[in-house]
This record gives C-alpha cells, sequence and structure tokens, in this order.
C-alpha cells in the first residue's frame, strides 16, 4: 500500500515538474503529442494502445483515479486472502481428519 501511494504521488510530482520545466499545460502537451500518437495508431501494430485510449478518459480527476486504483489493489489483496484462507482451511479440515491414524513412512513417501 506504501509503494502504491509513494508511486502515485511521484508521478504527480513528476508531471508537475515537466509542466514547470516545459511551461506547457497537459493540454499544450497533448496538443504537441496527436501527430505522433495518431501515426502509432494507424500502423496498427498497437491494438492495446488503441483499446485504452479510445476507453480513457479525457481529463480524469486525480483523486478519482488514485481511488479506482487503490480499490483495484484492495479488491485483488482481498481475492487473494479468501483464497488462502480457504487453503488453509481445507488443509487444517485434512490434517484433522487423518490425526487418527499416525502416518507411517509409506504417507511420508506418497506410497
Amino acid at each position: 500500500m506504501t509503494a502504491f501511494a509513494a508511486g502515485f504521488v511521484q508521478a504527480e510530482l513528476a508531471e508537475v515538474e515537466v509542466q514547470r520545466q516545459t511551461g506547457l499545460t497537459e493540454e499544450q502537451w497533448r496538443a504537441t503529442t496527436v501527430p505522433y500518437v495518431k501515426q502509432l495508431l494507424a500502423s496498427g501494430d498497437y491494438p492495446y494502445l488503441e483499446r485504452v485510449i479510445a476507453e480513457a478518459e479525457d481529463f480524469p480527476d486525480p483523486d478519482s483515479v488514485f481511488e479506482r486504483r487503490l480499490g483495484r489493489i484492495l479488491g485483488g489483496l482481498a481475492l487473494s486472502l479468501e483464497s488462502r484462507t480457504s487453503t488453509i482451511s481445507e488443509s487444517a479440515g485434512r490434517r484433522t481428519q487423518n490425526s487418527a491414524t499416525p502416518p507411517t513412512l509409506e504417507h511420508r513417501r506418497g506410497s
């Protein structure tokens, strides 16, 4: 979580620094890159880029972007924890069922 938050803030600060160095607003920067992006899209070599651009918001609110991305991370962590919890529960259940019979050498070898 800390790495995500720090990375997000670093990206925001880098954008502000680039604007300071170039004197271009985000809108002006986009206008200068449009010909290049159109060239990339016209080549047909970058279908994923085309999809990302088509689905992107024009000027997303940074707070909304942060919340959406954080939600994805937290959702992924929740799924991971659910999976881990069910695996641990299943493993504990198997050990409980098998605890009446002490393991023999054959059981340990998988025979």
